[in-house]
């Protein structure tokens, strides 16, 4: 019976650590003017499948040795807002990946007859998350 307390007890404990230790599930993004859901899932779709693409664009050993960062900024990828101005284009505010800087880009997005794309000249900015110090509040 000893055995048995003691195991739930440590199973309780496990499950609270790895609780606190996984981030908190992201909600979706800011949703700025008039964009139906379908296409916001098509925005995500998108440029996760882009992301995908660019995972191992060819094999060469630089390739693999970007890897383990490609993917876990694949696995940390959401996208902080779409603001549609109208309903054929959009602009998106996403993370963008660095070796040692944490940014993020307003990119924009074009909708054609074959879905979702970038734009001509895609990158809007792009704001450096590491050079911004923070403010107190009055």
């Amino acid at each position: 019976m000893l055995k048995l307390v003691a195991a739930a007890f440590l199973l309780v404990v496990l499950i609270a650590v790895g609780v606190g230790i996984l981030p908190p599930q992201a909600s979706g993004p800011t949703i700025k003017g008039n964009i139906p859901q379908e296409d916001v899932a098509a925005v995500d779709r998108f440029l996760r499948k882009r992301m995908a693409s660019t995972l191992l664009p060819d094999y060469s050993l630089a390739s693999f040795r970007e890897l383990p960062a490609r993917i876990s900024y694949r696995l940390h990828f959401r996208i902080y807002e779409i603001d549609a101005s109208d309903s054929n284009s959009a602009r998106v505010l996403i993370p963008w990946p660095g070796p040692l800087t944490k940014a993020i880009a307003r990119v924009q997005l074009v909708k054609s007859t074959n879905g979702w794309q970038w734009s001509p000249n895609p990158i809007i900015d792009i704001t450096n998350l590491s050079n911004l110090k923070p403010t107190s509040r009055q």
